[in-house]
């Protein structure tokens, strides 16, 4: 039960339902700023294994290698690879660092365990949201059909 809910058997003054009726709204907009936050990191948890699977296809190849590069909108053009020893590696706010290969693997895939561990809280943030709403709902529901019972 929500803290300070009152159960479905007692009465509700109006005072007790603006709070209900305000809490729910909060929580239902908590839960829509949760998903979108849990979308954010899914499609960067997608760019980040798609740039580690990258890594690991082209971290064997020879200087020369001839690369289809994607710049976007399904668009490519050519290119080789002119440097098989390293790669750049943002680290936000403009600045980016050379590092090689494997180090660059290793980043993303501290990267990739950050994101699991967010939205693994995220989840279990939204779960309790989602319990709080589910108890929330029923007493709105059945204080309306009374209210609109007595009209």
């Amino acid at each position: 039960m929500s803290k300070g809910a009152p159960s479905s058997g007692i009465e509700l003054t109006e005072a007790e339902v603006q709070r209900l009726l305000y809490e729910y709204d909060y929580l239902q907009r908590l839960a829509q700023l949760i998903r979108a936050r849990l979308d954010t990191l899914n499609m960067l948890r997608t760019n980040l294994t798609n740039a580690r699977e990258a890594l690991n296809a082209l971290k064997d190849k020879n200087e020369g290698h001839e690369l289809l590069i994607p710049i976007g909108g399904g668009v490519y053009i050519y290119g080789s690879l002119e440097n098989a020893k390293s790669v750049l590696v943002d680290l936000g706010a403009g600045y980016v660092i050379e590092r090689s290969f494997d180090t660059a693997i290793e980043y993303i895939n501290t990267r990739l365990n950050e994101i699991d561990k967010s939205m693994k809280d995220l989840v279990n943030q939204l779960n309790q949201v989602t319990g709080k709403l589910s108890e929330i709902e029923p007493i709105l529901r059945k204080y309306l059909s009374e209210r609109r019972g007595t009209r």
